[in-house]
């Protein structure tokens, strides 16, 4: 009868991609090679242009399916790149600035670096710090000019294949699709090549600062995320049971729908620490069996802790976009795995046997419905220390109500002749209120963001992370339309949304316009409502034209904040007291981004409310 060990070591076989390898890289070298050739011809592209590593699971002989995803990262060196200062972000951990005040001064009158020198100027800002968004605009279009030139199709050995360009994060993505079932993705990603004596950490040798850009940042964001991915693969690189135990563990993530969320770098860092606790000994020696038990006591400890630092610079949680509930349903998936693991380990019996096995196989059938109802979940953001909190807006329910009781509850009321009944906040757009979620929609959210948007769209898009930045791009909207600063306004609200917010604001009183700032730490309740993607079917386009639309709905008490700072209780029917109903407003805010092949954009604007419940109410029952 097998034991433990010999089950692990028999699964380990299967996970392996050589049968695959052969195939995909000859034709992802072709791709490469073609690419480059192309670039290195655009100036100044081809000057700093010095190289290339291959990177990611791939690199570092980790990938555990089809090899059907590289991470490339192209090196980019400046004109006496030793001349750069890095400086360190002390507001984001693990990033650094690019300081190239030195390397301007040095190339200023050089004619050989004359092309260079004006395209510095335009992608530094007054401190001489490079902008992310301005360089990777710059590579935008080379990927862009490449794409077309090559008719967003290569010929390979005889046979065509499409192409498809997208930006996402910091990556220039390149999708290949062939025949059925033979397609991949390469992420080209920029990086800063610096030396060690650049670094703001010792002993790390050369290493790369990425232009990895923040969501629903400013135009002019300077902040590089340091990667020192060639002294990670140094310290992971021949520690024997190290590389299969790790490759299980992301078996183990790909085997379970609710572990998805557990990136490849997550599981990674484990390791690194791991590694730098054990230090030299002989601890990778021993059986893969103890090894693994290990490691997912690691990441079960991780998840219960709620962190897991960034290998670098401990003060940033890699965690820290996730909420409470997804890194629950993981602790709970690794501890049964954990238990399993362990129960075999001392006694292999018959029916252990086959559910060792299922902890490491494929088999999405079964969790298909428990995932869209954790998802719908998750989607709902409640502050918890409003979770006793049972909040009553008079007449209207606060519970999640049918979709059809919505549309005759909170569609706009007829105009009201009476000048004494109107809102005490007047509506900034015709769109209609929106105050609960609608489970159907939640659902129909689900299937368009991990069905269609993730895979097709922007395989870095989390809605956790857009759901974060929608709430900062809310108090800095609220904050400009307070102050009338519709200047202020331009990149982030449409020109359609801002012609017909300007006459409405105008309009509004001094004490109006005071109720339409929003602070962050005033928001209890965020949601996304409804998620749309259209498609422009205009004849004759050889690229089809897409667009995401998300509408989120943000629930505020007004001076929240200072509530908490003073110990006061929230009282759980605050919306039926004259004293908070007041306090309480509810905003909807519409973004829309532009996804077509080939096309850079970002999240804009194009709806913007802000409403009293208690106004909703009495216009009810003046209908």
């Amino acid at each position: 009868m097998k034991n433990l060990e010999e089950i692990l070591n028999d699964i380990n076989k299967y996970i392996n991609i050589d049968k695959d390898r052969q195939k995909y890289a000859s034709n992802f070298v072709t791709l490469r090679d073609t690419i480059f050739n192309k670039l290195r011809k655009r100036e100044p592209f081809g000057s700093i242009f010095k190289g290339f590593q291959l990177g990611g699971s791939y690199g570092d002989n980790l990938k555990v399916t089809k090899p059907n995803e590289y991470d490339l990262v192209f090196h980019i060196r400046f004109p006496d790149n030793n001349l750069i200062s890095v400086r360190k972000d002390n507001d984001l951990p693990g990033n650094v600035h690019i300081d190239l005040t030195k390397v301007m001064e040095k190339i200023r009158k050089e004619k050989q670096n004359e092309v260079i020198y004006k395209h510095l100027l335009r992608w530094v800002n007054e401190k001489n710090y490079l902008i992310i968004n301005k360089l990777q605009s710059y590579f935008f279009s080379c990927f862009t000019k490449v794409m077309q030139e090559l008719d967003y199709r290569i010929n390979i050995n005889n046979e065509v294949f499409k192409l498809r360009y997208t930006r996402a994060g910091p990556a220039h993505t390149v999708e290949v699709t062939g025949d059925v079932d033979f397609n991949y993705s390469v992420d080209f990603v920029p990086g800063i090549l610096l030396e060690e004596k650049q670094s703001i950490l010792p002993g790390v040798g050369q290493w790369e600062a990425i232009p990895k850009p923040l969501f629903l940042g400013p135009k002019d964001y300077t902040s590089f995320r340091a990667s020192y991915y060639r002294e990670e693969h140094k310290l992971i690189d021949n520690k024997h049971n190290l590389k299969n135990a790790l490759r299980m563990l992301k078996k183990f993530r790909d085997a379970h729908q609710n572990m998805l969320k557990m990136k490849s770098y997550f599981i990674k860092t484990l390791f690194l620490w791991k590694v730098k606790e054990e230090n030299y000994t002989s601890y990778w020696r021993k059986s893969l069996s103890l090894i693994l038990i290990d490691m997912f006591k690691e990441m079960e400890k991780s998840f219960n802790q709620r962190n897991l630092p960034f290998f670098w610079d401990s003060r940033l949680n890699l965690y820290q976009a996730y909420s409470a509930n997804v890194l629950v349903e993981m602790f709970k998936c690794v501890q049964s795995a954990r238990e399993t693991l362990e129960k075999a380990n001392v006694e292999l019996t018959i029916p252990l046997e086959p559910r060792v096995y299922r902890i490491f196989s494929e088999s999405n059938g079964g969790f298909v419905h428990e995932k869209i109802l954790t998802n719908t979940s998750n989607s709902l953001i409640i502050d918890h220390n409003l979770h006793n909190t049972y909040l009553q807006y008079g007449d209207i329910s606060p519970k999640p109500v049918r979709e059809e009781e919505k549309k005759e509850r909170i569609q706009p009321p007829p105009p009201n002749p009476d000048p004494s009944n109107e809102r005490t906040l007047p509506r900034l757009m015709n769109f209609p209120e929106t105050m609960w979620p609608s489970m159907f929609n939640s659902m129909r959210n689900w299937v368009l963001v991990y069905g269609i948007i993730r895979p097709y769209f922007d395989k870095e898009f989390y809605l956790k992370e857009f759901i974060r930045g929608a709430r900062k791009a809310m108090q800095v909207v609220s904050v400009k339309l307070m102050h009338s600063d519709f200047s202020g306004l331009n990149n982030l609200v449409t020109d359609e949304a801002l012609a017909e917010l300007k006459p409405v604001i105008q309009k509004l009183s001094v004490s109006q316009r005071r109720q339409l700032e929003v602070q962050e730490s005033d928001v209890y309740l965020t949601f996304p409502y409804q998620v749309g993607i259209m498609f422009d079917e205009s004849s004759g386009r050889k690229i089809q034209k897409r667009w995401v639309e998300i509408t989120m709905v943000f629930h505020i008490l007004r001076g929240l904040h200072e509530i908490r700072e003073s110990g006061e209780e929230i009282p759980w029917n605050m919306g039926t007291m004259p004293e908070y109903q007041d306090k309480v407003f509810v905003c909807n805010y519409r973004f829309i981004k532009e996804f077509t092949s080939g096309h850079e954009s970002d999240w804009t604007i194009n709806v913007v409310n802000h409403f009293k419940p208690l106004d909703l109410i009495n216009e009810m029952k003046r209908v």
